[in-house]
């Protein structure tokens, strides 16, 4: 679990500094996390 751990506290920090480096709120970050994730569907099944 420590492997597990360490993993999640480095996402929480990387995606920490990029939200404060592009200035986002909380609520723009996850409207960006969910076009991300929209446009990763559509090309997952455009190639598959």
């Amino acid at each position: 679990m420590d492997a597990l751990t360490k993993a999640f506290k480095w996402h929480e920090r990387t995606t920490e500094n990029w939200v404060n480096k592009f200035g986002l709120s909380q609520y723009q970050s996850l409207w960006f996390a969910w076009f991300k994730g929209i446009i990763t569907v559509l090309i997952l099944q455009w190639i598959f």
